[in-house]
């Protein structure tokens, strides 16, 4: 019903242009002026049947096409650069500004002294669209989310394959909608600068002649002749771009899961206990001190709990931590209060990511899946994260941190803004996949409940800068922590009480 509709509309649109034009051309009756409808249309059909025209819009679209490519790859090339490197962005900023300035009739006169009149149309039209692509692919570049790829960063996960599964994607709907304006304009200015430079055999040629020669009818048809094969052949190449695009965004990137044949739990290699140890950090923010010569200790194997009022810095105290093991090559997993999983892999895709290049193909493949299994997702394994709830996500991200074969874990937040269901399934999921990978574990909190149920030691601070408080023994067993979390002994309240009281206090 919809498509009639607007099927209807275009064709009355179309109807009143020419009703307009036939009143318009019987009121002027000169069809040097404006020629009528008929005559046009006449003319219009006797073009599909001249060889000449044929030939000329053969080298007109081969122009378009070189210029686009051109201007494709030169766009997609410097604003790549440009999205990722500041210093190039600044210094293309100028010679792009210039671009865009000159009037393409001024290109085309330039090119006139440099380059055959064959020529001339590409460049001139490739320069015109170049900054369109540029700008596009610099925008998209730049739409990646930071913490994704300090996530992926924090996995190793190498430099193509970020480029890969985290850039392309994103830059996709940039590129599709820069692509689409720049062939447009593109068709525009080849034709002109045809008209400009007089190459044999094109529409440009074509165009200048009928006006030269009075032939106003044939202007108009020809005009109409480019507009059609101009919209005509967009359309072609924009079908064709959502076919590829929606392809790569579909693809499994690695491999499709079996039901049927799931391997068997490849062992983990043994990894060596690590203490995390962060000594002399100092972050300013202007002239806000968060961390000033800030240490922190958390023996091996313990699971540490920090605690502090909102803004104090716990955030920047996990991310200086993880840069700090960074630069020692100390490997670690980091949750986050997001999830930080990559849309376009499906949940096997996002835990099998970090893996691949670590273990054998069949190892990693088996290790994402003992994982997913352990966090009862294997059924939707296969799924995209878009197509699952934001508890099963959760689960998914804890699900990669610990196969990731590290012996450190850092969690900011990782149960927050979850109903009370869905966090006890958490907690206990982190404590049963802790049994069967040991690791010393440093994360934040608000839930002063959570961190009497997880931890062995819990930290209270404030901020201005960052400093401890108090340190609280808690000596969570982790044993049933759905149980403890939703029932709570008397020395869980007791403790939670001191906790409180000292938060309140470092306000």
């Amino acid at each position: 019903m919809k498509k009639i509709g607007t099927t209807s509309a275009v064709l009355l649109s179309v109807l009143t242009v020419f009703a307009v034009w036939k009143i318009l051309s019987l009121q002027i009756k000169n069809p040097l002026i404006l020629p009528s409808a008929n005559a046009v249309c006449k003319n219009f059909l006797f073009l599909f049947a001249d060889r000449i025209f044929w030939r000329a819009l053969g080298n007109t679209a081969s122009r378009v096409l070189k210029a686009f490519l051109i201007s494709a790859v030169c766009g997609i090339f410097f604003g790549t650069l440009s999205g990722c490197i500041n210093p190039i962005k600044k210094f293309l900023k100028f010679p792009l500004w210039i671009v865009r300035a000159t009037p393409l009739v001024s290109l085309v006169m330039i090119f006139l002294f440099w380059l055959p009149s064959s020529k001339i149309a590409i460049f001139s039209a490739s320069l015109v669209a170049f900054p369109i692509v540029a700008d596009s692919c610099e925008k998209g570049t730049r739409a990646v989310d930071k913490k994704l790829l300090e996530s992926l960063r924090f996995f190793c996960v190498p430099s193509l394959d970020i480029f890969k599964v985290a850039h392309i994607p994103q830059a996709v709907p940039f590129l599709q909608a820069g692509f689409s304006a720049s062939y447009g304009l593109i068709w525009k200015a080849v034709v002109a600068g045809e008209v400009l430079s007089l190459p044999r055999f094109a529409l440009g040629t074509l165009l200048y002649e009928a006006q030269v020669h009075l032939e106003s009818a044939s202007v108009f048809a020809l005009t109409f002749a480019i507009i059609f094969c101009g919209f005509f052949s967009e359309w072609i190449l924009s079908f064709l771009f959502k076919c590829i695009f929606s392809a790569y965004h579909k693809k499994k990137h690695f491999t499709k899961i079996d039901f049927a044949n799931v391997p068997d739990h490849a062992q983990t290699p043994s990894l060596k206990a690590k203490a995390i140890e962060a000594l002399q950090m100092n972050v300013c923010y202007g002239k806000k001190v968060v961390l000033n010569n800030f240490n922190f200790f958390v023996p091996e194997k313990k699971v540490y709990a920090i605690l502090a009022p909102s803004g104090a810095g716990k955030t920047t105290l996990l991310y200086n931590i993880a840069q700090e093991l960074c630069k020692k090559k100390v490997a670690f997993s980091f949750v986050q209060q997001e999830s930080l999983l990559l849309k376009n892999l499906t949940l096997f895709e996002n835990v099998y990511l970090p893996l691949k290049n670590i273990f054998s193909p069949k190892e990693a493949k088996s290790r994402a899946l003992y994982f997913l299994e352990k966090a009862k997702l294997l059924p939707l394994a296969n799924s995209f994260p878009d197509e699952v709830s934001g508890g099963e996500k959760q689960r998914a991200a804890l699900a990669r941190a610990f196969a990731y074969p590290a012996p450190i874990l850092l969690m900011d937040e990782a149960f927050q803004s979850q109903d009370i269901a869905l966090e006890c399934n958490l907690l206990d999921l982190f404590c049963e996949f802790l049994k069967t990978e040991n690791r010393t574990v440093l994360f934040s909190s608000h839930n002063v409940r959570e961190a009497c149920v997880l931890s062995d030691s819990i930290f209270v601070l404030r901020g201005n800068p960052l400093c401890v408080v108090k340190e609280f023994s808690a000596n969570a067993s982790r044993k049933n922590a759905k149980t403890q979390y939703a029932f709570p002994t008397q020395e869980t309240v007791f403790l939670e009480k001191r906790i409180v009281e000292e938060l309140l206090g470092s306000l």
